[in-house]
This record gives structure tokens, C-alpha cells and sequence, in this order.
């Protein structure tokens, strides 16, 4: 039988009231000794607190919703999920996750589902950088944008930095670096010509990316070859094609830029 308050504060010898402020972290004005009972009882009986009461008391349920627009079924992108949890986990708060897609209704369900759980904020994470239309429900609680930038704020100047677009926070990822560093590296390996494998949906992602590639090929005096720049669906599957190509070409490349994962396998 699970323990109440009124259990640890009777082994404790103290009135519920004092057991309840000891175990909320409100014990400023009670005596050492009366706390330390009050924890031993507590631990003694395997006492938790309920957290649904708490929650009707404090409007509060220390609850974050994750909503993932295809990262749940994406390996390569578990990291943004176990990053949340680990952050959840230090604030003392519980991540509830729920896997969303294209279907308008079935999302609409999932995250009314979380609200109606009186989840605190939540966080809308897609597997790949991209613009995206955030759900109107999302407006009832603080919301994060993960790895996405609201529709209506892409002005055409490129996506957001880390920080608050005009309507929404956004945490996205430094596309332009991480592309940078990834072309510098193939450079200092000694290759000179480099082949850019993009993604044919062309999300912002990959104009970030296409434009550090082009970039760096030129600051160090190197020919930026168009027909080694090609634009594939991003599987391997249907990636395979269009590279086997480009490598049979007379002054094939001796390395290669991919946009993803997906598409260097």
C-alpha cells in the first residue's frame, strides 16, 4: 500500500504540516531535527509525493511534452531526444514524447493528448533543419522549436540563429560551420576536387551547406566544377545512382561532401 503524508508525518511525530514543508523544500523555520525524522520517515516508508495533487495545487505539472516531427524513428537524430531528457532529468521535470508526421489529425490528436495532460512547455523537434507550420495548439503553453524556424518568419535571410525568431524560440544548428569545417578538412587531406552530394528537396539545410561548400573551395583557390555538384533523393537507396555516375565521370571527384548520413552510407 503506498504511503501518504499523513503515515510519514505520524513516524516522524510531527503534524502534516511540517511533514509537508520539510518534503516540498519549505522548511526554513523548522528545527534540524524535526526535518531529519521527517526524511528518515520518508525514506523508511518509500513515501512519494503525489504529483497530480501537487500539480492542482501549484497549476504546475514539471511535465515537458517532446514533440517529434520524425526524429522518434530517425537513429541519427536519438541525440535531440536523449539531450531533453538529460535536461529534463537535471531541472527534476518528465519528458513525455509523442511521435508526429504529415497527418494533420492524427498530429492535432497527439499533442491535444500531452495538453490535456497539463504538460508545462514543449519542445517541436524535426529531424532535419527546415522551416516547418507550427500547430496553433502549441500556443496554449512555451514552446521551443528544435532543428526548425516558423514558416511566417523566413523572411528570405536565412534561417534563425539559436535565440527568439519573431513569433517562436528556435535552437537550430550552425549549418554554414559545420559544412565549413566538414569541406576544410577534405582540403587540408590534400583533395582538390571535392564532390557535393545535396539533397533534392533542398531544405534550408542544404542551401546553407552548398554555400559553405562554394565558399570554401574558392577561399583556397579552387575550381568550383557544377557537374560535380549533384542533387539526390536523401536514401542511399536513391542516392546510389547519380554518385555511381559522377564517380565514372573523366575527372571524377576523390572525395565527396554528402548532405547527410543517409546518403554517405
Amino acid at each position: 500500500m503506498r504511503a501518504k503524508l499523513r503515515d510519514v508525518a505520524d513516524h516522524a511525530g510531527v503534524s502534516t504540516a511540517t511533514a509537508s514543508l520539510v518534503l516540498n523544500g519549505k522548511a526554513h523555520s523548522i528545527g534540524a531535527d524535526a526535518q531529519s525524522r521527517v526524511r528518515a520517515a520518508a525514506e523508511r516508508l518509500g513515501y512519494r509525493p503525489n504529483a497530480l495533487a501537487r500539480g492542482l495545487r501549484s497549476q504546475r505539472t514539471e511535465t515537458v511534452g517532446f514533440f517529434s516531427n520524425d526524429v522518434l524513428t530517425t537513429p541519427y537524430a536519438a541525440a535531440m531526444v536523449q539531450g531533453a531528457q538529460e535536461a529534463a532529468d537535471e531541472l527534476g521535470y518528465l519528458l513525455l514524447l509523442a511521435n508526429i508526421g504529415d497527418d494533420g489529425e492524427r498530429n492535432a490528436a497527439a499533442i491535444a493528448s500531452l495538453l490535456d495532460r497539463r504538460i508545462d512547455a514543449a519542445i517541436y523537434a524535426t529531424m532535419y533543419h527546415r522551416a516547418v507550420e507550427v500547430p496553433a495548439q502549441l500556443a496554449a503553453v512555451d514552446s521551443v522549436l528544435l532543428d526548425a524556424y516558423p514558416y511566417e518568419d523566413d523572411i528570405g535571410n536565412g534561417p534563425w540563429p539559436f535565440g527568439r525568431t519573431p513569433s517562436h524560440w528556435s535552437v537550430v544548428p550552425d549549418e554554414y560551420a559545420g559544412a565549413t569545417a566538414a569541406v576544410e578538412h577534405l582540403i587540408a587531406a590534400g583533395h582538390r576536387r571535392i564532390g557535393f552530394v545535396n539533397e533534392v528537396a533542398r531544405p534550408v539545410a542544404a542551401q546553407l551547406r552548398e554555400q559553405a561548400f562554394r565558399d570554401a573551395l574558392v577561399r583556397h583557390g579552387l575550381v568550383v566544377k557544377h557537374h560535380h555538384m549533384i542533387e539526390v533523393y536523401g536514401s542511399t537507396h536513391g542516392a546510389f545512382p547519380p554518385i555511381a555516375s559522377l564517380l565514372r565521370c573523366p575527372d571524377r571527384p576523390t572525395a565527396l561532401f554528402c548532405f547527410n548520413d543517409r546518403i554517405a552510407t
